[in-house]
């Protein structure tokens, strides 16, 4: 169905304060933040979503606030159906960016800053990079291309400084198998001694404790459900690891929809968030 462009003023307004408070649930942004970006007062932005009376925003507001939400003033206003233009969409939101080895990239760790204070969501290609130990990182890297060892334990590290500080919100979630089949010794981890295992998976469950709530890691059976490697950047950006390449969607269409995605990974899960600690420690007890 269209939009009628010929409608009242008074159900103009009416229906930009449905647009703005859908944008701002799909943002999954604080108010306050969307506000600060959208250089307008909390109060302002509160007042155009609860206003009994629906009221529409002055040019300034308007533009600041689809800029902020990643969407168009024509769709605010009801002007047009989709929240972005057609070009904007094909223009922007696919780039394909090399990377030398995807856990220790720099393309990552500068997305990380530019994204500070967001939430982050990760599906990593192994175990997560912040709680690798030296010895992984260097079996890991003893062969790799394109990185060295200590690029890979420097990258590591900054990591998990990232993750120390405060208000981090770093979600992660990932298949079970791959911290069993870590433990087991299996695929790339075969000639990994049995200690360097052990003293992996007490690290693993030793920072997870230490990190939460702001680093929170959820396993899914992957048997039940399938998810790619993917990184998404609050809403600015999301990464697809494809081998030698990343798949980098920037529209605010894109981004939510993989937001969504790994949600569903999240609600999928089967050891939660404050159980992946002990359950780490668990299989550390079971690696001889």
């Amino acid at each position: 169905m269209h939009t009628n462009v010929e409608i009242s003023r008074t159900a103009r307004a009416a229906l930009f304060r449905d647009r703005l408070g859908d944008a701002l649930e799909a943002s999954r942004e604080p108010a306050a933040r969307i506000a600060r970006d959208a250089g307008i007062d909390r109060s302002t932005l509160a007042q155009l979503l609860g206003a009994q009376t629906p009221r529409l925003p002055g040019g300034h507001a308007l533009a600041g606030l689809a800029k902020a939400l990643g969407v168009t003033t024509d769709w605010l206003l009801g002007l047009v159906d989709a929240p972005q233009p057609a070009t904007a969409i094909i223009d922007a939101s696919v780039q394909i960016t090399d990377v030398p080895f995807a856990p220790a990239d720099q393309n990552l760790l500068s997305w990380l800053e530019e994204a500070r204070g967001y939430k982050i969501r990760h599906v990593p290609l192994s175990l997560p990079a912040l709680v690798k130990t030296e010895a992984v990182l260097r079996h890991e890297y003893d062969a790799a291309v394109g990185r060295t060892t200590e690029q890979a334990i420097a990258d590591s590290e900054r990591r998990l400084a990232y993750a120390r500080e405060d208000g981090t919100n770093f979600e992660v979630c990932m298949p079970r198998q791959s911290v069993e089949g870590f433990a087991r010794g299996e695929h790339i981890w075969r000639n990994l001694d049995a200690a360097s295992r052990r003293a992996q998976l007490r690290q693993m469950a030793t920072l997870l404790d230490e990190l939460y709530p702001g680093v929170r890691v959820h396993l899914f059976d992957f048997r039940h459900i399938h998810a790619v490697p993917l990184t998404v950047f609050g809403p600015l950006r999301a990464a697809i690891y494809a081998g030698q390449s990343y798949l980098v969607f920037n529209s605010a269409q894109h981004v939510q929809a993989l937001a969504w995605r790994f949600d569903q990974l999240i609600r999928a899960a089967d050891v939660q968030a404050h159980e992946v600690a002990e359950h780490a420690a668990a299989w550390a007890a079971r690696v001889r």
